[in-house]
């Protein structure tokens, strides 16, 4: 798909409004130029390394930007000339598709409300604000949340049977696609990104009876995409 100036002004205006004017200015150097390494970034954008270290991580947090690898040769310049090694170098990619999603996430909620019922939508509001959690990540989550409301001790019966209807619900989310895995990360990646362990879920709007089929999805829980608000 050819991204226009049109598509990376509404890029930029959606990621200022959610992340600031620092992440978005990573977020359409990538759209607009491609896979970008961190150094290329560094030399274009001229912002103190934590800055964009800290933007990317925020980025692929919440799955607007996933991250290859370009092997390239390097021949030693010692003894040997002929001796080559081959060094990974981490190429950062944004993704226009979920940028624009995120105006449909309300939309999206209030379907899963009527749909389900008020725990489904509170957990699929978790993964939206959070970018990708674990299955434990996102019932714990919630378990606090109500053991903090009700005043209930860890070990509470009271609790444990919140937490057995929150496993209920997630899987009722997860059955419709309201929520898909999310892309795996690896190495650097995953010691750097919070939510890492394991399989992580992403909302994805793509519900089996209002979201665009996709041939695969990434490996964490993350909103899907519907068709009625990714229509453009």
């Amino acid at each position: 798909m050819l991204i226009t100036r049109a598509h990376l002004a509404v890029a930029r205006h959606l990621l200022v409004a959610d992340f600031g004017q620092i992440v978005a200015d990573i977020g359409t150097r990538l759209l607009s130029h491609g896979p970008t390494s961190f150094i290329e970034l560094l030399r274009a954008l001229q912002l103190p390394k934590s800055q964009v270290r800290n933007s990317l991580l925020v980025l692929i947090q919440h799955n607007l930007v996933k991250c290859t690898e370009k092997v390239v040769s390097v021949a030693a310049a010692k003894k040997r000339a002929s001796h080559v090694t081959f060094t990974p170098i981490p190429l950062y990619e944004a993704s226009l598709d979920d940028i624009f999603v995120r105006p449909c996430f309300p939309r999206l909620l209030q379907m899963a409300r009527s749909r389900f019922g008020a725990d489904e939508a509170m957990l699929l509001q978790q993964l939206m604000a959070c970018g990708r959690l674990t299955s434990e990540q996102l019932i714990e989550r919630a378990c606090a949340a109500h053991a903090a409301a009700q005043s209930l001790e860890a070990d509470s019966p009271a609790l444990t049977d919140r937490r057995r209807e929150l496993h209920a619900a997630l899987a009722q989310i997860r059955e419709a696609r309201y929520i898909s895995p999310s892309e795996m990360l690896s190495g650097h990646q995953a010691r750097a990104v919070p939510a890492c362990g394991g399989c992580t879920w992403r909302a994805t709007a793509s519900s089996s009876s209002t979201m665009r089929s996709r041939s695969s999805w990434p490996t964490r829980w993350t909103a899907t995409r519907g068709s009625s608000c990714a229509s453009r």
